[in-house]
């Protein structure tokens, strides 16, 4: 295992380049429920499809995928979650270091946390804040239960960290509001926050069904970048001479042929 300590966000409140090159051709913990994603007939679903097809491109390409749709609940979720973590701190008596990346005992793997809580005697626990709209926030306060769709992403957070105990999912008021300048709770602050702990010993099962399903992913990842490799055959570089424009494979040869007065270059023909 391995701590990656970077900055997820940048002041603006936007993606940092550190964590999307952290996550290239990596399987994380935020896309947990796409690797489960399989129908009653064991058939792939169409989430863990792209997201499979998502990893193969990055790993081809070398470029983390940057496009993913930011709705505007997760927006203000980012924003709210310094002050989630604050009363956090507040509320627990504790400190919580926030890091960019946990890396697996397979690098292949990681998980960014929102926080890390070192306790004594070296337990290390961790904080999952989400910052969804009023009506789901009291949903959650409601059912008392952490909600369903989130588990998976816990499940792969023990899996890629084996000394964490336990990590308290933290559910916070996001508002009503799409426009960014009102993001934030519009309760009475009883209701505004609380959290729901998860202990490793709660979930042992799922956590080995989570390693199960995500090295079935990687090993599918791998297996279509071989097929891929079969069906495309290696192409060539174009023979380039001295000077040339770059990824176009335009030559001298093919600018005189246009331009007479090209002598190799603009600035000699001057």
């Amino acid at each position: 295992m391995q701590i990656l300590r970077f900055a997820q966000h940048g002041t603006d409140g936007n993606v940092s380049d550190d964590f999307f090159q952290a996550h290239l051709g990596r399987a994380t913990a935020s896309s947990a429920s796409s690797i489960l994603d399989f129908t009653q007939k064991g058939v792939e679903g169409s989430k863990r499809k792209l997201y499979r097809l998502e990893k193969v491109a990055e790993i081809l390409s070398g470029i983390a995928a940057q496009d993913h749709f930011v709705s505007a609940p997760m927006k203000a979720g980012t924003f709210s979650e310094p002050a989630a973590r604050t009363a956090y701190e507040l509320e627990e008596g504790v400190m919580v270091e926030e890091v960019g990346m946990v890396v697996g005992d397979n690098e292949r793997c990681g998980w960014s946390p929102d926080g890390i809580v070192w306790l004594t005697g070296g337990v290390m626990a961790a904080i999952e804040s989400k910052c969804p709209r009023t009506t789901t926030h009291l949903q959650t306060l409601d059912n008392g239960a952490i909600p369903e769709g989130n588990l998976p992403q816990l499940w792969f957070a023990f899996m890629c960290c084996p000394p964490l105990q336990w990590i308290d999912f933290i559910s916070r008021d996001g508002g009503m509001s799409n426009d960014p300048a009102m993001f934030g709770p519009i309760l009475p602050r009883r209701y505004v926050q609380f959290t729901i702990r998860l202990h490793r010993t709660e979930c042992e099962a799922q956590i080995a069904k989570m390693r199960e399903a995500t090295d079935k992913f990687l090993a599918d990842v791998d297996a279509t970048i071989e097929r891929l490799k079969q069906r495309a055959p290696e192409v060539a570089e174009p023979e380039r001479v001295a000077e040339d424009f770059g990824d176009l494979g335009l030559t001298d040869a093919d600018i005189q042929a246009a331009d007479p007065n090209w002598k190799g270059s603009y600035a000699d023909s001057e």
